[in-house]
Formats: C-alpha cells, sequence, structure tokens
C-alpha cells in the first residue's frame, strides 16, 4: 500500500528510475540476443532430431516467458488502477460541487492522496513493468551459460 512518503520519494526519483530503466532495457537487449543465440541451435535440434532434443528446456520458454509478462501485465493493470481511483475521487468532488455541496478539507485531501498515488505509479510504470521481464531474461542467460 502506497503512502504520501513513497509515493512522494517515487516522483522526486523519478529521473534517475528512467535513467535506470533505460541502462536496464539495454542490458536486457543483450542479454536476450545472447538467450535467443543459445535457443536457436535447441529449437533447430528439436526440429531435425526430435528424439534428442531438450525438451524442459523448450518447454520452459513458454512458461517463463508468459510469467514474467503476466507479472508485467499486474503492474500496467495496478498504474491503471490507481489512476481510475484519482479519477474516481476527483468525479466525486466535483458532483458534490455541482450539487451545491460544500468541498471539505478531507475531500481535497482525499483528492490530493489519489492523485498523488495516481502519479507516481505512472512515474514507476515504465520501470515496474520491465522488472520481471528483466529478471527472467537475466535467470535465462545464467541458466543457459552453464548448457
Amino acid at each position: 500500500m502506497s503512502n504520501s512518503f513513497s509515493d512522494t520519494y517515487a516522483l522526486m526519483m523519478s529521473p534517475w528510475t528512467q535513467a535506470w530503466n533505460y541502462r536496464d532495457w539495454a542490458g536486457m537487449m543483450q542479454e536476450a540476443q545472447e538467450v535467443i543465440a543459445a535457443r536457436i541451435p535447441m529449437i533447430l535440434q528439436a526440429y531435425f532430431f526430435p528424439f534428442q532434443a531438450d525438451y524442459g528446456e523448450l518447454g520452459l520458454m513458454w512458461s517463463e516467458k508468459s510469467a514474467a509478462f503476466s507479472r508485467s501485465a499486474k503492474a500496467i493493470q495496478r498504474a491503471a488502477r490507481h489512476t481510475e481511483m484519482s479519477v474516481r475521487s476527483q468525479k466525486k468532488a466535483v458532483a458534490k460541487a455541482r450539487a451545491g455541496g460544500m468541498m471539505t478539507v478531507f475531500d481535497l485531501f482525499n483528492i490530493y492522496q489519489r492523485n498523488l498515488s495516481a502519479m507516481a505509479s505512472l512515474a514507476s510504470l515504465p520501470a515496474n513493468a520491465l522488472k520481471p521481464v528483466k529478471t527472467r531474461v537475466t535467470a535465462n542467460v545464467r541458466r543457459l551459460a552453464k548448457k
């Protein structure tokens, strides 16, 4: 659960987070090439010599990839949920003001909290979405280097 301090910190560190994200992205692209180069011979062996293939490794290609992208999608959904909650709190406040109600400090604080949470989630989104994929690619490089 996020709070004002962690959200403010996330926004403050956003430029650094983005720089680290670009570094991680470039590293992942390099490592992905290594993984592809290691797996192409396995795929060709499975195609031409099906009884000698490493089906365990070939099966991991699908399961690991789908698990990593699923975790990445959850990070995207989390940011979307925070943004949606921010929009709902603003709609609620506007509806209250249109109906002639009085905006209280608590209403304004709720809007502030939701907006801060949404901004922090969106600022952290690229790094949070990349992390599970990068982690799996790095693990694959290490595992395939041993084979």
